[in-house]
Order: structure tokens, then sequence, then C-alpha cells
């Protein structure tokens, strides 16, 4: 029995390996893929409300090749970045449990569990004075000029998310305009102008 688990972290955006390295010391990250015993294979996508799901895909390899399943872990648009990756890391860490029992790490892993300390979503839509609503406002502009070109573009967008234990809404829209003026050789001026509008909703 090896005395810990190789692994391979596959992921392009949004893992912070140095935090994952100190976090979960009793693995061997290794750098090539073909070493591993298990390839983590991790794909992101942003959600309508603002955070990100992250799909882990775990690939066994060698003595695991017939062991493969999938975890996910979604973060909330609230969070800051580093429950974010807290929350990855658990998901990353019970993900790998089922290998790490094939090693001698396994002496040493214990469970536990966390009782979640936040009252229930009734109780605090009773209590928040928003009833739960989440919405966020930006904006953006750019200007750019010379003798015979001159160009602005200005940005906005709008967002709007409840969450509570039947319903999931969001509403987002966003709109752009820029505008272009260009001094032709006879002195004449020529206008461009363009408006882009998006709108989105979600009801689950």
């Amino acid at each position: 029995m090896p005395e810990t688990l190789k692994v391979f972290l596959d992921c392009g955006d949004g893992c912070d390996f140095d935090f994952l390295r100190q976090e979960i010391g009793y693995i061997h990250y290794v750098r090539d893929r073909k070493d591993a015993d298990v390839h983590v294979l991790v794909t992101t996508r942003n959600t309508g409300t603002g955070g990100r799901e992250y799909s882990l895909q775990y690939i066994g390899q060698a003595r695991f090749a017939d062991h493969v399943h999938r975890s996910v872990f979604v973060s909330s648009g609230s969070d800051t970045g580093d429950e974010r990756r807290r929350g990855f890391s658990r998901v990353f860490t019970l993900g790998l449990t089922p290998y790490l029992m094939d090693t001698h790490t396994a002496d040493f892993l214990q469970l536990q569990f966390t009782a979640p300390l936040q009252a229930p979503t009734s109780a605090m839509a009773n209590t928040d004075k928003w009833n739960l609503w989440l919405f966020r406002v930006g904006a953006s502009t750019s200007m750019r000029g010379e003798r015979t070109d001159k160009s602005r573009q200005f940005k906005g967008n709008f967002s709007a998310s409840r969450t509570t234990a039947d319903w999931k809404v969001s509403f987002s829209s966003e709109g752009q305009y820029d505008g272009n003026r260009f001094t032709l050789s006879d002195g004449s001026t020529l206008t461009s102008d363009s408006h882009n509008y998006n709108v989105r909703a979600l009801v689950v």
C-alpha cells in the first residue's frame, strides 16, 4: 500500500494552487498527468447569480483505473475570495477520500460534520429588509480622441437575484453605447453610433 496519493490537478482557471498545497499537504501533487494516481479535471462557468460553478471530474489511473466520479462546487455571488477557495478545497478533498482510503494516509483520516449555524431561509426572510433580494449595479465609460478620429463608449449593467428553499429567481440586463466621429479629408464628418442591449431572466 503506498504512503500517500499522487494527484494531478488540471485546472486552468479559478484554482488557488498555493492555497491547496498549504491546506492539503497530505497528498503528492505531480506535474505530469501520467505520473498521477488520480487526474482531477476542473472546469468552471459563471452562474446567473454572479457566482461560479466548479465541476470536478476524478479520473482514476493505474490501480484506480476503474474508479471515476464527479463532484460539483457552486460559489455564491456574495462569497469572498477566501470563502470561495475554502469551499472548493472542501469539495476537492471529499472527492479524493475514496482514493485516499487505499493509502497509508487513511490511518490518519477522520470524518467530521459541522452543523450549519445560519437560520432557516424563512426566518432570514423575516429579518432581512431586502427579503433575500441581492442587487448589483455597474457602469463604465471610456473616451478617445485624435484630430480626425473621436470615439466614446458607455456601459451599464443591473442584476437582481433571490434564492429561497423553493425558488431561485434572477434577472440581469446590460447596455452598451459606442459612438465614433471621423473627419474626412474634404473636411466633412462621418458619425457612427451603435447600441447593444441584453436582458436575461431565470426562474427555477
